[in-house]
């Protein structure tokens, strides 16, 4: 089964530096349908206005990822992390048994990135931090490899039952998507794609279930994607 989820559905918050939407149910956004997809628990697509961030807080067995899209993130965290991310970049953090961090925009421009969560697949284990360029990563069949727990070729090496592609199809750009059909969820970053008989836009996704059949996906413009094989 294939579930189009349109971009227009995804919860929102929005005060005067934050402008988020959320794919899964997050802070005071509830849907009972969107609680997690496997081991897929959260993606946040995030507006930081300039010079604002999140402060330090906590978090506990939860993987999380970041992936900046435009402007900059800086990161601290209690492991003594400091870093800034720039477009292009993944920054992962395993929080383990547990961590605290912030994330700050240092620029004079807003910020744009995805923030992800996944569950771990071990629980208190020791936190820890990597980060991965998709300039350096040798793109195949429009798709980046960019972590995974199970293929020793990804860059990021996590904690959880999941592997993570970066897809980039220019217009007619077709290719089957790597797994086994059991569940996976594309998110569409921008461009359009089509999915077997469904069509996604930006900030659409769909969410894959049981399919039997391959996953052929083709470019309708140009696009950028991230593909999770769960």
């Amino acid at each position: 089964m294939i579930e189009k989820r349109p971009s227009n559905d995804r919860g929102s918050t929005n005060i005067d530096w934050l402008d988020s939407r959320h794919s899964f149910s997050f802070g005071q956004y509830h849907d009972a349908s969107r609680q997690s997809h496997g081991a897929l628990r959260v993606i946040n697509d995030d507006r930081v206005a300039a010079l604002q961030g999140f402060g330090t807080h906590p978090h506990r067995n939860a993987e999380i990822v970041s992936y900046v899209l435009s402007g900059a993130l800086e990161h601290r965290d209690s492991m003594g992390n400091g870093n800034v991310i720039k477009p292009g970049q993944f920054q992962y953090m395993s929080a383990g048994r547990g961590v605290t961090h912030s994330e700050f925009n240092p620029n004079d421009e807003t910020s744009h990135f995805l923030q992800i969560w996944l569950l771990p697949n071990e629980e208190n284990a020791e936190p820890a931090y990597a980060q991965s360029d998709i300039a350096q990563i040798e793109p195949k069949n429009g798709l980046q490899l960019i972590a995974s727990n199970i293929d020793p070729a990804a860059p990021i090496q996590w904690r959880t039952d999941a592997t993570l592609w970066r897809g980039s199809y220019t217009i007619g750009d077709s290719g089957e998507l790597p797994g086994n059909g059991d569940r996976g969820y594309l998110h569409v970053i921008k461009g359009k794609l089509q999915l077997g008989e469904i069509s996604l836009s930006e900030g659409d996704a769909a969410a894959i279930s049981n399919e039997s059949s391959s996953l052929n996906l083709v470019g309708l413009e140009d696009s950028e994607f991230l593909w999770f094989s769960l």
